[in-house]
C-alpha cells in the first residue's frame, strides 16, 4: 500500500515537473515571440491580457498552471479522474512545445 502510494506520488512528481517545464517553454518562447512580431497569440483571452500588459500575460499565464498543478497534487489519490486528466494539458503543451520548434526551425532557415 505504502509502495504504491510513493510510485503514484513519483508519477505524479514527474507529470508535475514535466507540465511545468513545458509551461514554462511554451511562456518564454510566446512573449519571444509576440514580442519580435514573429507569432501572434492564438487564446483570443490570453491575447487582450498580453494587449493590455506583458507582465499580467506572464502572471495570468503561471497562475492558471500552478492553480491545475495544485488541483492535480491535491486531488491525485482522492479522485481517479484525476490521474488520467494530467495528461490532457501536458498532451496540449506538448503540442505546442512542437508549434515553437517548427516556428523556430523556419525563422532559423530563413523560410518565414
Amino acid at each position: 500500500m505504502i509502495h504504491t502510494i510513493k510510485r503514484n506520488l513519483t508519477e505524479l512528481n514527474k507529470s508535475i515537473y514535466t507540465l511545468f517545464l513545458l509551461n514554462l517553454f511554451d511562456l518564454t518562447s510566446t512573449v519571444y515571440g509576440l514580442e519580435k512580431g514573429y507569432i501572434e497569440e492564438a487564446n483570443p483571452i490570453m491575447n487582450y491580457f498580453y494587449t493590455i500588459n506583458v507582465s499580467l500575460f506572464i502572471l495570468i499565464k503561471i497562475f492558471i498552471v500552478l492553480t491545475c498543478l495544485y488541483i492535480f497534487h491535491y486531488n491525485y489519490e482522492k479522485v481517479n479522474w484525476v490521474k488520467k486528466a494530467i495528461w490532457i494539458p501536458i498532451s496540449a503543451y506538448i503540442g505546442v512545445t512542437f508549434l515553437h520548434f517548427y516556428i523556430f526551425y523556419m525563422l532559423i532557415t530563413n523560410n518565414i
